[in-house]
């Protein structure tokens, strides 16, 4: 009984070695699954990128250059997945969450950029290092700010107005479909 009482009570300055190496283990399994994880929502977003330009834009150069960073994203992520390191998984998020904020080029920044910052800022701040996470926080504040202010600073086309009391959404890029608020 006296043992555990220590352990609880005055716990050792340094994890045991076979303690690290598991943790070490978990880390790069963990490292290995958010890989295949992120390659797998990358890939579909360019996947869904590539359909929604076959299916018709008005301005195809600006359209690719909203979306250049998935295929970035979605190397990265697919690196992770072989080095299983934190500086991969962290470049696949930072290309990630660039091309959220560009998309508000394209579709507003009502649409669909929050949604897609909002969840890179979930899902990647539960990384174990703090450092990493404050890096994803104000990583992805700052995505936010640009996707919202964007239009307002001259970066990204007008895609949005308030017009009698409703808003207006439209893209010089694609066609969206009229829809009033």
């Amino acid at each position: 009984l006296g043992t555990p009482v220590d352990l609880l009570t005055k716990p050792p300055k340094d994890l045991p070695k076979e303690v690290q190496v598991e943790f070490n283990r978990d880390v790069q399994r963990n490292l290995k699954y958010g890989g295949y994880a992120g390659a797998a929502v990358y890939g579909y977003m360019a996947f869904h990128a590539f359909l929604t330009w076959y299916l018709g834009t008005k301005d195809a150069g600006a359209y690719l250059t909203a979306h250049v960073f998935l295929p970035f994203a979605f190397g990265f992520a697919l690196l992770t997945v072989a080095k299983k390191n934190y500086r991969t998984f962290i470049t696949a998020f930072t290309f990630g969450v660039a091309s959220s904020a560009a998309v508000a080029w394209i579709y507003g920044p009502l649409l669909l950029a929050p949604v897609l910052i909002t969840a890179h800022a979930t899902l990647f701040a539960l990384l174990r290092p703090w450092k990493v996470r404050l890096y994803v926080i104000l990583t992805s504040c700052l995505a936010w700010t640009v996707s919202v202010f964007g239009q307002r600073w001259g970066l990204f086309p007008e895609t949005l107005r308030f017009v009698n009391d409703g808003i207006e959404i439209h893209s010089s890029i694609i066609a969206l479909p009229e829809y009033k608020t």
